[in-house]
């Protein structure tokens, strides 16, 4: 299984990986993205060779780079505010879904209660699921199971 993750906190993706490798065997990690002026930047890249899962977190910085170097985020990014960035995200591959045909499983994966992300998460298509953060590994690992095999029958044992 190949797997893309976006998050910019590195003590966040290092949990993850662990959690990950240890769950799944011979999994292979794309580099991690860190912001969502990368995902967004790595779009086509991404649907020309997709992964089989992308875990995507739903509060990103817009960018890694600070200063006169950073590039300016849209309009929209300054609307929404980031932590919206993996809602954005997703729907920034489900426009590259239509244009190509190529579904790739989704998990947005957040610290925010449900409530904050109703309206963005209540018509999510069945390739997509958010999991809180804190959840049990368990929860995650199932979740990934069901969206690219389509069984969550089986739970890795800690």
């Amino acid at each position: 299984m190949r797997i893309l993750v976006v998050e910019d906190d590195p003590l966040q993706s290092d949990s993850l990986l662990k959690v990950l490798k240890r769950s799944f065997a011979n999994v292979r990690f794309d580099p991690i993205l860190k912001s969502e002026a990368a995902f967004c930047f790595a779009i086509d890249q991404i649907f020309s060779d997709p992964p089989d899962i992308i875990l995507i977190d739903v509060m990103l910085r817009w960018t890694e780079k600070r200063g006169s170097d950073a590039p300016v985020p849209p309009a929209l990014v300054d609307e929404e505010g980031y932590y919206r960035a993996g809602i954005r995200c997703q729907r920034l591959a489900a426009e590259f879904e239509k244009k190509t045909g190529k579904t790739i499983p989704i998990v947005l994966l957040t610290i925010l209660d449900a409530g904050t992300l109703r309206k963005d998460t209540s018509a999510l298509p069945p390739h997509v699921a958010h999991v809180k953060k804190e959840a049990d590994p368990i929860e995650l690992i199932a979740k990934i199971r069901e969206l690219v095999t389509g069984n969550s029958s089986t739970v890795p044992v800690y």
